[in-house]
Order: C-alpha cells, then structure tokens, then sequence
C-alpha cells in the first residue's frame, strides 16, 4: 500500500512540476498504480492541490477506488458528505465572561457553523456532478 500511496503523490508533483524523480523509483511506484488512480490523478488532484481552504471532497471518488486494495478510510462516503454533528466549538467560554463577550463568543461560533454548512452543500452538489463524469470516464477505462 505504501507503493500506491507513494505513487500517488509522485504522480501528482509530477503532473504539477514535471518529471522530478528517478526512472527505478517510478517504475517502483508509480507505473505500478491501478489505471483509476491515475484517471483520479488526472482528473482531480491538481485541483485538489492546488484548493483554498477548506478544500474539497473530490477525494471521496478516489477512496471508493481503493477500497478493494485495503485502503479504507476512517469516515464512511455517507458520514464525508453529510456529517451527523454540529462543528466542534472554536471559541471557548472563559472565568467571568460577560455576556456581551458571550454574545460575541455565539456569534462567531454561529459564522463557523454557517460557513461549514455552506461547504457540505457546494461540495455536496459538486461531488453529485463530478462522480456522474467520474463514472463515465470510469467506463471508459474500463472498457
């Protein structure tokens, strides 16, 4: 597994910077990844990469790829997309807090929850439209 996760990632700088590492080392890694991976890599780890804050969860068309090779991740595609939880808190109270501090303290809490909520959304529809393109390629591979 360590070859795939290594051939994924010199797939990916070299897709980005250009051919970087040794030919042995590449023949090792990644001329050994499966043709989803590399389609994966074509199609999205640039953007992936390259991705603002919060990121994206384009990887989740990757993780389905890979779990027949026993690479499992902790969180289910399920609990990725839509979490279950509100966000942990990112302000905590203090000793003495006045309410005006609280309020503050509320309202920021209130921003990162919404802001959070924003991203499951747009990555929601986003990875809905891009696991259509996903599976269409999909056949195209494996044709």
């Amino acid at each position: 597994m360590t070859c795939v996760r290594l051939g994924m990632v010199m797939l990916l700088i070299s897709r980005v910077m250009g051919r970087f590492a040794p030919e042995a080392l590449t023949f090792w890694t990644v001329d050994q990844l499966p043709a989803t991976a590399r389609l994966w890599v074509d199609m999205y780890a640039r953007r992936m990469a390259l991705a603002s804050f919060p990121g994206s969860k384009l990887y989740l068309l990757l993780q389905e790829e890979m779990m027949p090779m026993g690479l499992a991740s902790k969180l289910s595609r399920k609990q990725a997309l839509l979490p279950r939880r509100l966000p942990r808190a990112i302000t905590q109270p203090v000793d003495g807090e006045t309410f005006p501090a609280r309020m503050k303290r509320y309202r920021i809490q209130f921003h990162f929850f919404l802001f959070r909520l924003r991203f499951h959304i747009f990555e929601g529809i986003l990875y809905l439209r891009e696991s259509i393109l996903w599976r269409q390629n999909m056949n195209r591979v494996s044709r």
